[in-house]
Order: structure tokens, then C-alpha cells, then sequence
């Protein structure tokens, strides 16, 4: 990168790219804890009619805290590449 312009170009497509990828995985924590709800209604339900039933659901949950862990390092690492995109950004003004 030559130019400043390119520079404030790079910067600000990086801090949109951050964007676009926190709120995708924010969505995608957000649809699996909405699914992981309605399996435990499902679940209640099929109680209430067979009173035999046991719902097993460890896995699942074992699942959706690796999951998140998982995004929560990736946020850091994202947190990381938005402060840079933004001190080069301001530092090129």
C-alpha cells in the first residue's frame, strides 16, 4: 500500500469486516439458543404425553458451550483486527 488513500480504504474495509462478522456470529449464538429453547418445549410436551420419556440433552449442551467458547476467542482475535483498523485509520486522517 502505497497512498494514503489506500491505506484508509484497507482500514475501513477491515472495521467492515469485523462488523459483518460479529453480528453473524452473534445471530448464529442467537438461533441456536432460540433452537435449543424450543427442543425443551418440544420436550415438555412429549412428557406430558408419555410420561416415560426422558429427554437426553448433554450432548446438545455440551455442543452449544463449545460453540461459544469458540466465538468468544474469535471475538477477541476480531477486537484485536478492528483496534488496529482503527488506529491506522485515525493515524492516516
Amino acid at each position: 500500500m502505497n497512498g494514503r488513500t489506500e491505506t484508509l480504504i484497507v482500514a475501513v474495509l477491515g472495521m467492515i469486516y469485523v462488523t459483518i462478522r460479529t453480528t453473524q456470529g452473534f445471530q448464529s449464538l442467537a438461533m441456536v439458543e432460540l433452537a435449543l429453547h424450543h427442543q425443551e418445549q418440544i420436550d415438555a410436551i412429549r412428557t406430558w404425553i408419555d410420561g416415560t420419556y426422558q429427554p437426553d440433552r448433554a450432548d446438545e449442551l455440551k455442543l452449544f458451550k463449545r460453540v461459544r467458547a469458540k466465538f468468544y476467542i474469535d471475538g477477541i482475535f476480531l477486537a484485536l483486527i478492528s483496534l488496529l483498523c482503527m488506529l491506522v485509520f485515525f493515524s492516516r486522517l
